[in-house]
């Protein structure tokens, strides 16, 4: 195995093993592949991660860290946080603005690139083989393991997690099958400069401008990161509204490019596999993203857990690691079917949404115990049964 090791990780990482030795190779150096391997490491089982972008690398995203996400890092934050936000500031068809605090921290702000590239070093140190720069051309699957080709080299492994995000292709390589992109975010940075209108302890947020979307601005601390996530049907319309949302804070002018990223947010179907024979996927590349705000980093590193506790089972043994799609469905789809069913709701009526969290303290503590972490998603669909008649009506004609 020839890869290209990680240049911030290079002098800590030991010689490349026999491709034998080699447990479990994690595909993807995002959140759910880089814990994956920390957890596994810790546990004695020896792994790869295999990173097919030079790290550390741009990632489009929030970066919005709540409190249950922070709970499920074996470590302290603090290294790469960058603001801290408790409050947020709503508009609805960019109008109608108003302010709503709350007394404690509601996200932790993280630049992707930088905490992705922690989480790496986090898995290196604890004894990761990690190689960036280095796709995976090819898997064969054999009775007891999968080989790996790569343009540098081959090995063999025990196990695969592949980890490689929305657009991955070593997951569709093992026979998983792509899940379908139900959404589309729309990211740039932009300055975090005096004539920046944004106060950098705030969420900027947006709905009802458009069906399905809504806009955002995430401080950070030298940048904000400004984005828009729509259905990716309405692909087309999400650039203009981005546009709409800066001009309406005086950021943006004229006709001319806005140097976005674009990038898809699937849902997992429930039922979609999600074990292969000795290969997993997990975080987005198995769609585990949550479709009402688009959050993916908690169901990414809470899929890590999952996959390492059934791996860990699983090489013991040296079977296949099948309890990691009981758990998935047990653990976290709960949370997903609440959220799309609160997002058919949202959908019906956003000015509703808006009323109720400007007027009502009720509706706003609700709002933000959602946001912090402090209540799932799964609980949304038991609260809905309470709503009125008319209510439950949209829910039920919103469906697919």
């Amino acid at each position: 195995m020839d890869c290209t090791q990680s240049a911030s990780t290079r002098q800590a990482l030991p010689q490349p093993r026999q491709p034998s030795a080699i447990d479990v190779t994690v595909i993807g150096a995002g959140p759910a592949g880089a814990l994956l391997a920390y957890l596994l490491a810790q546990r004695g089982l020896q792994v790869v991660l295999v990173e097919k972008a030079r790290l550390p690398r741009v990632k489009p995203c929030g970066g919005g860290l709540n409190w249950k996400t922070l709970a499920l890092l074996p470590f302290a934050v603090e290294p790469v946080a960058e603001r801290v936000v408790a409050q947020v500031r709503f508009t609805q068809c960019l109008r109608q603005p108003f302010l709503r605090t709350w007394p404690e921290p509601l996200v932790t702000m993280v630049t992707r690139g930088t905490f992705d590239h922690w989480l790496v070093e986090h898995a290196a140190a604890a004894g990761a083989q990690v190689y960036d720069a280095c796709p995976v051309t090819r898997v064969e699957s054999q009775p007891r393991a999968l080989v790996l080709h790569t343009a540098q080299g081959t090995w063999h492994s025990r196990y695969l997690a592949c980890a490689d995000g929305a657009k991955g292709t070593v997951r569709r390589q093992v026979g998983f099958t792509a899940t379908a992109p139900h959404d589309l975010g729309v990211d740039l940075e932009v300055d975090a400069g005096p004539a920046c209108p944004w106060t950098p302890d705030t969420l900027y947020i947006d709905w009802g401008t458009a069906p399905q979307t809504y806009a955002w601005a995430f401080p950070k601390a030298n940048h904000w990161s400004i984005g828009v996530k729509g259905p990716a049907a309405q692909g087309p319309t999400l650039v203009p509204y981005l546009r709409r949302f800066m001009q309406y804070w005086g950021l943006a002018s004229g006709p001319g490019k806005l140097p976005y990223l674009a990038h898809l947010l699937p849902t997992r179907t429930p039922g979609t596999p999600l074990v292969r024979g000795r290969a997993l996927v997990l975080g987005d590349a198995a769609g585990l993203l949550e479709p009402f705000t688009g959050e993916g980093i908690y169901y990414a590193l809470r899929s890590a857990h999952l996959a390492a506790d059934a791996l860990t089972t699983a090489s013991a043994h040296d079977l296949p690691p099948l309890a990691y799609e009981d758990a998935v469905d047990r653990d976290i789809m709960p949370d997903l079917t609440g959220a799309r069913a609160l997002q058919r709701v949202f959908d019906a009526w956003p000015w509703c949404f808006h009323m109720l969290v400007r007027r009502h303290e009720r509706s706003w503590r609700a709002l933000a115990r959602l946001l912090r972490g402090e209540r799932g998603f799964r609980e949304v669909e038991q609260v809905l049964q309470r709503y009125p008649r008319l209510l439950r009506t949209a829910l039920w004609l919103r469906q697919p």
